[in-house]
């Protein structure tokens, strides 16, 4: 489990699995849906939904990025 700050400031846990997938978009810094594996893609549209992960569109392509931790836990 991992604390992590979502849009609106407030702490939230993540568990292993998407702890792997916030730390790659995140060393990525933007992660195009077709990258993803099929697993992934709903793990980062669960965490969408949690406000974890924020879903952009950049140069034609659509993906997540994560939103950016300000403030240390």
């Amino acid at each position: 489990m991992r604390a992590i700050r979502d849009c609106n400031g407030l702490t939230t846990f993540i568990n292993r699995d998407e702890t792997r997938l916030f730390n790659k978009i995140d060393m990525a810094q933007f992660m195009d849906l077709n990258t993803l594996s099929e697993r992934e893609h709903h793990l980062a549209e669960e965490m969408h939904k949690r406000n974890v992960l924020q879903k952009v569109q950049k140069e034609q392509k659509v993906g997540y990025k994560v939103y950016p931790q300000k403030t240390q836990i």
